[in-house]
């Protein structure tokens, strides 16, 4: 985890995920294009988890015009997640398949830049030293016990659905999680956890993280 507040938090998965782009970029075999592919496509689904369920009612209410910023983020994320649906449907061998990554990369690099560059420091600025440490605190238990890339099967190769993942992973209900095992079957064990850890309360993970030990998400090794 990084040292600071929820904006460097958010920053750092920033980092992480274009460390990724560039390790895709620079493989040289269909098999290691499709395992960074697949990290990639999980970090980004517990990344947006987070900021939708977490960071994005709050700035919502504090940056300028929090309603038409973030709903063009909640506008772009969704068109994320059909390329990511559509990536999990495509065989690595197929041209689609890297025509899809490029997508997915100049999509989140858009979406880095707005919010670090124009709203990241609008929410560090306008929110009260208290606040801010009590959405840091709220992203950093959430972070504790989101799914890693060690944890995930294999992203599936079956076909695509036009529903994106992580509006399923933000649902409640058992009823969310079957359509999203039905939709994303190669990803059961990363909706099944989401699903279970954005249900719980920030103080009830909070609780669990003290008494046993949780720890900051995994850094990317390869």
């Amino acid at each position: 985890m990084a040292e600071g507040d929820v904006v460097d938090v958010l920053t750092h998965d920033h980092d992480k995920v274009e460390e990724l782009f560039q390790r895709y970029d620079r493989a040289t075999s269909t098999t290691e294009k499709n395992q960074l592919a697949e990290n990639i496509v999980i970090e980004l689904l517990r990344h947006a988890a987070i900021e939708e369920k977490v960071v994005y009612p709050e700035a919502r209410k504090i940056i300028p015009n929090g309603d038409e910023v973030i709903g063009r983020e909640i506008a772009q994320q969704a068109a994320v997640e059909r390329t990511m649906t559509a990536l999990s449907a495509t065989n690595p061998a197929d041209p689609d398949f890297a025509r899809l990554m490029r997508e997915l990369m100049e999509m989140i690099r858009e979406h880095v830049w707005e919010q670090e560059e124009v709203w990241f420091p609008q929410l560090r600025q306008r929110m009260s030293a208290d606040n801010l440490r009590q959405l840091t605190e709220q992203v950093e238990a959430m972070y504790g016990t989101a799914p890693t890339q060690a944890a995930a099967p294999t992203m599936p190769r079956s076909s695509a659905s036009d529903r994106p993942p992580v509006r399923l992973l933000l649902g409640v209900g058992t009823e969310i999680v079957e359509r999203a095992r039905q939709l994303v079957a190669g990803l059961v064990r990363v909706v099944t956890t989401f699903a279970e850890f954005i249900r719980r309360p920030a103080a009830a993970v909070r609780a669990a993280r003290a008494g046993g030990g949780g720890g900051a998400p995994a850094s990317v090794t390869g």
